[in-house]
């Protein structure tokens, strides 16, 4: 297939030609079938490479994998635990008080 091409206008090429001999539902059948052989060629030719390596630190600490700095990281992990804390106390005071109501 050459770059220009759009498979798109491949495949309605290649219907007009082979509308009188199969039906729609073979023809796409067909279709798929050499779509697929055409993405397993291209991963054979070209196989993915890794992006990422992620291995535990020798030390054993914990490890989170992150584009923003370490001082921004830790205010931010410190502020969403106070937040998610603030918000595990109001459900527990939630539930004790609507027990007392009952």
């Amino acid at each position: 297939m050459s770059r220009a091409e759009h498979p798109a206008q491949r495949g309605r090429r290649r219907l007009h030609v082979v509308q009188d001999t199969m039906s729609v539902e073979e023809w796409w059948m067909a279709e798929r079938a050499q779509a697929r052989r055409d993405v397993e060629d291209e991963f054979a030719r070209n196989p993915p490479q890794p992006q990422n390596n992620v291995s535990r630190p020798v030390d054993g600490r914990p490890f989170i994998i992150s584009a923003r700095n370490r001082r921004q990281m830790v205010t931010d992990m410190k502020i969403w635990a106070w937040i998610h804390l603030v918000l595990f106390l109001l459900g527990i005071t939630a539930v004790v008080a609507s027990a007392f109501r009952l």
